[in-house]
């Protein structure tokens, strides 16, 4: 599946890397988005304007991200929202603690400091829901956009998939909603014409839908074939007093306004002016 990129400032990101440089582009619009969030009910207004999928039950602690301690605040703030349900930070050293601290103070999700001294870990322990010394070895880091492979990764239930950031900084926070929908899209179809039952009282509303606008089609084709072809309607030709060679008595053809208008309502006003030009001529 391919990914499109789509941070919300994407329209703006050209203006913005030029004036601000692309790092700080980026820090900027992960920092815009988690003040949004920290207002109160930010982050629900955020789903429901988004319409953000539910993260499914099993993915809660198995699907989510690792970030640099510079950006750990901002993410864990805002990928909880987007559908991130673990933020792993790392690595942390004996300088970052108390960004750490402050980092997983508010957090919505499970947050995983990784360390290399034992001792940085103790000063967390308390803070955060789990501390690794070392690299961990039972995760799935993903370094593709693509959303097939990271469905796919988290079918193992005992595998922890987390996107890198180099992910999240291209296909942007919303990454994960995308990752939510392809492994939803295995529902069943929607129903074809042949689910529509023989009883017109059963028919869906997309099936009548259907129905018109396949006769809206057939009557404005039928329209613009008697508008611009020569044939007059058989009401038409009463009226006018036509024979069947076309020749429309002069007596009838001294036609006034209304008629005129009559014969344009009918679809029929091309012969109306025909017939008076006949008829004066």
């Amino acid at each position: 599946m391919s990914a499109v990129p789509d941070w919300t400032y994407h329209p703006l990101r050209p203006m913005a890397n030029a004036l601000l440089g692309e790092r700080r582009a980026q820090l900027l619009a992960l920092r815009l988005l988690a003040g949004v969030i920290a207002l109160p009910g930010g982050g629900r207004a955020i789903e429901r304007v988004f319409d953000h999928p539910q993260l499914p039950a099993e993915w809660a602690e198995r699907f989510g991200a690792r970030v640099p301690v510079e950006v750990a605040r901002d993410a864990i703030r805002v990928l909880p929202v987007q559908g991130a349900g673990i933020v792993e930070v790392g690595p942390v050293g004996r300088d970052d603690i108390a960004a750490v601290r402050a980092a997983a103070l508010d957090r919505r999700c499970r947050v995983i400091a990784l360390v290399d001294d034992p001792e940085v870990g103790e000063a967390l322990e308390s803070h955060v829901d789990q501390v690794i010394v070392g690299e961990p070895v039972d995760r799935h880091y993903l370094t593709e956009l693509d959303t097939a492979a990271a469905v796919t990764a988290l079918a193992d239930p005992a595998a922890i998939v987390l996107a890198t950031p180099g992910v999240l900084i291209a296909a942007g926070p919303s990454w994960f909603n995308r990752v939510i929908e392809a492994a939803q899209s295995t529902a069943p179809p929607p129903p074809t014409l042949r689910d529509v039952p023989l009883d017109p009282r059963r028919w869906p509303a997309w099936c009548w839908g259907l129905l018109v606008g396949i006769g809206l089609i057939v009557a404005g084709i039928g329209a613009a074939a008697i508008t611009s072809g020569p044939i007059l309607l058989w009401y038409d030709r009463d009226y006018l007093g036509t024979d069947v060679g076309g020749r429309i008595h002069r007596r009838r053809c001294h036609l006034d306004r209304r008629t005129h208008l009559r014969l344009r309502t009918d679809g029929s006003g091309v012969h109306a002016y025909r017939c008076r030009h006949a008829g004066s001529g």
